[in-house]
């Protein structure tokens, strides 16, 4: 049997452990970084992004044990406490303007870069996709408009 190993081998997924708790994560590119498990993108699930790093691997430094969760390390080393709802949230857990898109399973704005969409597109998916939520007959017209640009846009017609 090997010696006992603090790191957990990760795939991607949900954060595996409180938001609250401070981890030490590993990426692909071999960097660590010591921080707060809920400012993190775990969900990866195997595949890099943008070429950014993803993370490989994480050890648990202190686990949450009341409502406030260690954010920043002062010039002493100590973690300054702050409460779950003074965290930052990351753009995709937010919406300005109404709650159209936050109840959808993926995000048009997530799905057209995933695949590499242009604006035209994206618009058309953003349109299409809000349409019985927001503006009704103005957003399919709106989609309309930009698939009639792409076309003269792609092939002059």
């Amino acid at each position: 049997m090997s010696e006992w190993d603090p790191w957990v081998e990760w795939n991607g997924g949900e954060c595996p452990v409180d938001p609250r708790t401070v981890v030490d994560v590993q990426y692909d590119d071999m960097e660590t970084e010591v921080a707060i498990a809920g400012t993190l993108a775990w969900g990866h699930k195997g595949v890099a992004r943008n070429n950014l790093p993803r993370i490989v691997r994480y050890t648990v430094i202190s686990e949450c044990k009341d409502s406030k969760t260690p954010t920043a390390r002062d010039e002493t080393g100590v973690f300054e406490q702050k409460t779950v709802e003074q965290l930052p949230k990351k753009a995709a857990e937010t919406q300005v303007g109404g709650d159209h898109y936050k109840k959808l399973a993926i995000q048009p704005i997530e799905y057209c870069h995933k695949n590499g969409l242009g604006p035209c597109e994206s618009f058309v998916v953003k349109y299409v996709t809000r349409y019985k939520d927001k503006n009704g007959k103005e957003d399919l017209l709106k989609a309309i408009h930009c698939i009639e640009l792409l076309i003269e846009m792609e092939y002059g017609e």
